[in-house]
């Protein structure tokens, strides 16, 4: 009977420790879990980040929450649902202006592949000066292939690559190191380019998903987005591999330290 108190005491004390090191966990941790910037689940239709850094989602137009997605995300709750219809668009508020070390992803369905559809990213705006010069990084589908805008002039940066087939999920990422950019397809390289320069913003960017721009509107995505997540961190394969098939975690390790993990651990 002792042994049996003594160990539910034990327990006892083991599970308060946790419930410590949890409630310990402040945004200012949150901000620096192996460089996730902002992460989009959508789940039950929420926009919200759930990085905790802040930047919070605003539905702009018609978007719809679809509970059952069919996605190939492990515990996904839903997506959101896009229409082709210019101006929809989750506007995420003002983007982060990284010159480099930055990883873009994102799951996608789009209804059909062949039109310029934007996914995700912070892209060259202020309305009509766009054109001179491009500058942004953004992902989306094109002609059957994986579109992605990332650019330092009107030139240098956008390519298709990969394929996308309409009406089957596909996740979507980039990595931008500061001199080379990679693109992966279902965590497959697809496409590996050398790049001079770093990215120089102007304008008041945000960071949309489902449009190009939140001053500019066109070329809007129809079909389903989900899992929508920025890095200001170049992710190895491996890593982009266990998001794309666990999706993103955020777990406590012990002592507290906060770390962005891939598979089952926590779902927002």
């Amino acid at each position: 009977m002792r042994q049996s108190i003594w160990s539910a005491m034990v327990v006892n004390l083991f599970l308060a420790g946790l419930l410590m090191v949890f409630a310990s966990v402040s945004t200012a941790q949150l901000n620096n879990i192996e460089g996730l910037v902002a992460y989009y689940t959508f789940d039950g239709g929420s926009t919200k980040d759930m990085s905790e850094n802040g930047h919070d989602g605003e539905i702009v137009g018609d978007i719809e929450f679809v509970e059952d997605d069919g996605a190939p995300i492990p515990n996904g709750a839903g997506c959101m649902k896009f229409n082709l219809k210019a101006g929809d668009a989750v506007d995420c508020g003002p983007g982060e202006k990284f010159e480099k070390n930055i990883t873009l992803m994102a799951w996608a369905n789009a209804s059909s592949a062949i039109p310029c559809q934007y996914v995700a990213g912070v892209p060259y705006d202020d309305g009509a000066a766009w054109d001179s010069p491009w500058v942004g990084y953004h992902i989306g589908v094109r002609g059957g292939k994986m579109a992605t805008w990332f650019n330092f002039d009107a030139v240098n940066g956008e390519y298709d690559s990969g394929v996308v087939v309409p009406g089957e999920w596909t996740h979507l990422c980039f990595t931008f190191d500061g001199s080379v950019s990679i693109t992966y397809v279902n965590a497959e390289e697809v496409a590996n380019m050398p790049r001079k320069g770093e990215m120089e913003f102007v304008g008041d960017v945000h960071f949309m998903i489902g449009e190009r721009s939140h001053t500019a509107p066109g070329e809007p995505f129809g079909g389903l987005i989900d899992e929508v997540a920025l890095f200001h961190r170049v992710l190895t394969p491996k890593e982009i591999k266990q998001a794309m098939e666990g999706g993103i975690s955020l777990a406590v390790q012990c002592g507290g330290k906060l770390t962005t993990t891939w598979g089952n651990i926590k779902r927002f």
